[in-house]
């Protein structure tokens, strides 16, 4: 939904959406693209399947490092436990299926699985809306939509250009000229807001017992009115704990997040 409303953001202010895709545009990224007139691709960038997963306290819980959490469910997961019953199985009586049902019931809060259905259905009617201005026939947007949702397999699949434009997006394949200016473009962004380097907080201390912070997370830029910043502040302190017990604690202390002009452009 956060996607949703980005888009619909963007194009209150303009009649043509172009999207550029250096790398990735996976999942919510992908959605983006589904709303542009154009995506442009390189070689290196790939696309991914839509189908989404829920964050919920209802969700199935585990423990990790003694801390209980929520698992995320994956609406596409829930489909394919009946297409197995279904398809695989061979189970096509009433009476079987609600059995099945009841017997997911079980793992999975019915609640869960009334929100499973609904997100199901809301996720194919975005696509279809933001697939409207794409130039591609109601057909491959049925197609479209149906492939990203389910009949890819995974969430972690990936397309790349050729398979876009045989799905019917529309897309275009950037030449030698802008593929430099676009990878030249990504290692700068990839600098400045660290892309490559993995955070971890015992890294960013370096063996120090408080460290001051400043983390570029969002970058906004614009010919026009310059750049804007999404900026995280704070200290990351270490807790030191008593004799015997196993893992060290830090503390993250944010004392600003937001956003902020960049001065220098």
């Amino acid at each position: 939904m956060a996607t949703w409303n980005i888009v619909n953001l963007i194009r209150e202010y303009c009649n043509e959406l172009e999207i550029i895709v250096p790398r990735k545009a996976r999942s919510s990224g992908t959605i983006m693209c589904l709303g542009a007139n154009k995506i442009i691709l390189t070689h290196q960038s790939t696309l991914g399947p839509i189908d989404p997963s829920l964050n919920s306290p209802l969700g199935i819980k585990v423990k990790i490092n003694g801390l209980e959490m929520s698992l995320p469910t994956s609406v596409e997961s829930v489909k394919g436990y009946f297409n197995l019953a279904k398809k695989e199985l061979g189970i096509t009586s009433s009476k079987d299926l609600i059995h099945a049902f009841l017997k997911l019931s079980e793992t999975l809060n019915p609640l869960l699985l009334g929100d499973v259905y609904r997100r199901q259905g809301q996720i194919k009617m975005i696509a279809k809306k933001l697939l409207a201005y794409q130039k591609c026939t109601g057909k491959q947007r049925k197609s479209i939509i149906n492939f990203l949702c389910s009949d890819s397999g995974s969430h972690d699949y990936t397309i790349n250009f050729a398979e876009a434009k045989q799905l019917g997006l529309n897309v275009e394949l950037a030449d030698d000229n802008l593929n430099e200016l676009i990878n030249n473009w990504y290692d700068i962004i990839c600098d400045e807001l660290q892309l490559k380097n993995p955070y971890n907080p015992v890294f960013e201390l370096n063996q120090s017992t408080i460290k001051s912070y400043e983390y570029i997370r969002i970058i906004v830029d614009s010919i026009k009115y310059g750049r804007e910043r999404f900026v995280s502040r704070g200290t990351l302190q270490q807790i030191i704990l008593p004799t015997g017990m196993p893992n060290q604690q830090i503390n993250d202390n944010r004392i600003f997040e937001g956003w902020e002009k960049d001065a220098n452009l």
